[in-house]
């Protein structure tokens, strides 16, 4: 019988073995679980945090849209306005007698048949104004 108690005590010790390696390996896994579980709370905080960002960045974003169409609607309303504002021209008499010479050369560039594209630039309305082209508008400016 001392062969059977030893052996039993031999497979009682070896089990005792088995459960020792298992529970050491069971505490291995429940430290890499929870590190793990902390892992992901922290993910999950800083995807909050990044997502509050986010949402600040995107409001910033529209806001600096909605100003640069702020800027363009003014560019715009003060180009009308422009176009909408009348504009009074006053010469002196040295600027009447420089448009008058200017008139007269371009005058005679025009007989002499050696007008370029700018030869139009000056048209006689009348003995009292001229009609000056600029860009495609007209302006008439009186003498």
């Amino acid at each position: 019988m001392a062969k059977k108690d030893f052996s039993q005590l031999v497979a009682h010790v070896e089990q005792k073995q088995e459960v020792k390696e298992e529970a050491t390996n069971l505490d291995a896994q429940l430290k890499l679980l929870k590190e793990a579980v902390t892992h992901i709370i922290n993910n999950t905080l800083t995807l909050e945090h990044e997502g509050k960002n986010i949402e600040k960045l995107v409001e910033a974003l529209n806001a600096a849209k909605d100003s640069v169409d702020n800027a363009i609607t003014g560019i715009c309303n003060a180009i009308v306005e422009a176009h909408q504002t009348p504009l009074k021209v006053e010469m002196t008499d040295e600027s009447k007698q420089v448009m008058e010479e200017g008139r007269n050369k371009m005058l005679q560039r025009k007989s002499s048949g050696t007008a370029n594209d700018r030869s139009g630039l000056f048209r006689r309305v009348s003995k009292k104004n001229f009609a000056v082209l600029i860009r495609n508008d007209i302006f008439l400016v009186d003498l």
